[in-house]
């Protein structure tokens, strides 16, 4: 990879080694699962991140790194909702009735097409533009109706919920 952006001018950053490293020498676990980075893990891995792209300059405006910051937990909001779903057996597979490929395709399209929206925001922030992200949601995937699986049979029959105190 490190050849490939090299002979394409494009700036390549070593997380592999930097992280393995830390794994090495730091005692404390930098994740939540044996994947996905914690809170300590993110702290180290966006620090080490900053200072690969910066140069290890500090950023003078403060409001600039917050709002960068905002927009990558927005994304990786969508992000892991795309690949870490919760419920994995009903969108890629084993549960196909009344889910499945009934509906799950177009969310998924959708998460996708958000994620890469708020990818913009992000690289529109770090370069001082704004970005409309309203306008971009606007533009995604319309996702069809779902025909519900719910059925109450004796459309006659109603229930009353009662508080106990």
């Amino acid at each position: 990879m490190k050849e490939v952006c090299l002979t394409n001018n494009i700036p390549f950053i070593n997380a592999f080694q930097a992280s393995k490293n830390w794994y090495d020498t730091d005692n404390n676990d930098l994740t939540i699962d044996g994947s996905q980075l914690n809170n300590e893990g993110y702290e180290k891995f966006s620090q080490f991140l900053a200072d690969e792209l910066t140069g290890n300059k500090s950023i003078k405006p403060e409001g600039k790194r917050l709002a960068v910051n905002e927009a990558i937990k927005e994304k990786n909001f969508y992000w892991h909702n795309d690949y870490k779903i919760p419920n994995g057996v009903h969108v890629f597979g084993r549960r196909h009735a009344p889910y499945g490929p009934d509906n799950y395709p177009y969310g998924i399209k959708k998460t996708r097409e958000l994620t890469a929206i708020r990818d913009s925001m992000i690289w529109a922030t770090v370069q001082n533009q704004s970005y409309d992200v309203a306008s971009a949601d606007a533009l995604t995937s319309k996702l069809p109706p779902v025909k519900t699986n719910y059925n109450l049979g004796n459309k006659g029959i109603y229930f009353t919920i009662q508080i106990w105190r």
